[in-house]
């Protein structure tokens, strides 16, 4: 498995290099990798191009800055969430949450259901 170098996510070595192929913004696999959230989805942007803020979803590798995923139905998750829940906290989502001020965690609409 490898981890992000930017955030708690990890993917395993195949995944990763297939991430980094589909995304402009994924680090490169020998430098240390970088997950595709810290880029916008939809228009490659990321947090300082598009206004400061990133929104990624907790449960699936979906990103999006706010002019491309306003209207896509994503749920904010509540920061209580954040904190009590097992999954969560042992990927170290609320230690990221703290040092995270340019991205915002929710859940996109498929993961919402």
């Amino acid at each position: 498995w490898l981890g992000c170098t930017r955030c708690p996510r990890a993917a395993c070595a195949s995944c990763a290099a297939l991430l980094n192929a589909s995304s402009a913004g994924g680090g490169g696999l020998r430098t240390g990798w970088s997950c595709p959230q810290h880029n916008c989805g939809g228009c490659n942007r990321n947090a300082s191009d598009a206004g400061g803020l990133v929104f990624r979803c907790v449960g699936c590798k979906w990103s999006r800055c706010w002019d491309c995923g306003k209207d896509s139905g994503f749920v904010p998750v509540d920061p209580k969430e954040m904190e009590t829940h097992a999954w969560v906290s042992e990927l170290g989502f609320p230690k990221a949450c703290e040092r995270a001020g340019n991205a915002e965690y929710v859940r996109c609409s498929e993961c919402a259901l």
